[in-house]
């Protein structure tokens, strides 16, 4: 990890600084296990994005990612200070969040401080970031699935599957440096 935390924000309202300073200073004390350098910042004119990136999603390109990222939107107490995240795809800011169980975080509180919720928010990183991924696969049908370990739900797709019923090739992530696909249990 090179990079300084959300150094990309380089706005003047001092409500979202003293989030990004905070969300920056408690992130180099505990990191989230992705590259600083991976992340996105940006500021969308009501809200600051942030967009931080699957850890896995550079090793499987061939997917096509459901949900590759896990998007974070802070605004600011002029809008109602608040902060809302889900899992999503930085290509689609905020627009493409999927339904992952126990994946959504909404706290719209305009008495807690920017310091707090830059806290909710990285206790919220590590919590997904943390959750295990799996490789599901058939043995007769070509094309596997990445999904969450503990909900089943489906972040990554390649070729074709077979949805209904369940699979009978099931490795978990990371896998092996060699491999990018379910493979044989």
């Amino acid at each position: 990890m090179s990079g300084r935390w959300f150094d990309e924000y380089a706005g003047d309202d001092p409500d979202v600084r003293a989030f990004v300073d905070a969300l920056a200073t408690a992130a180099e004390h505990d990191p989230p296990p992705v590259d600083p350098d991976d992340v996105w910042t940006l500021w969308l004119g009501a809200c600051l994005y942030i967009a931080v990136p699957l850890p896995a999603t550079g090793r499987f390109d061939e997917y096509t990612w459901i949900a590759s990222d896990l998007e974070v939107c802070y605004r600011p107490v002029d809008r109602g200070r608040g902060v809302e995240a889900g899992w999503g795809d930085h290509a689609s800011p905020l627009d493409a969040w999927v339904d992952v169980h126990g994946g959504r975080l909404e706290s719209k509180d305009p008495n807690r401080s920017p310091e707090q919720y830059a806290d909710i928010v990285l206790r919220w990183l590590h919590q997904q970031l943390a959750r295990p991924l799996e490789v599901h696969g058939w043995t007769n049908a070509p094309g596997d699935r990445i999904v969450l370990a503990d909900s089943g739900d489906v972040l990554a797709r390649r070729g074709r599957q077979r949805w209904w019923r369940q699979p009978d090739l099931v490795r978990p992530l990371p896998l092996p440096p060699d491999s990018t696909h379910a493979g044989p249990v």
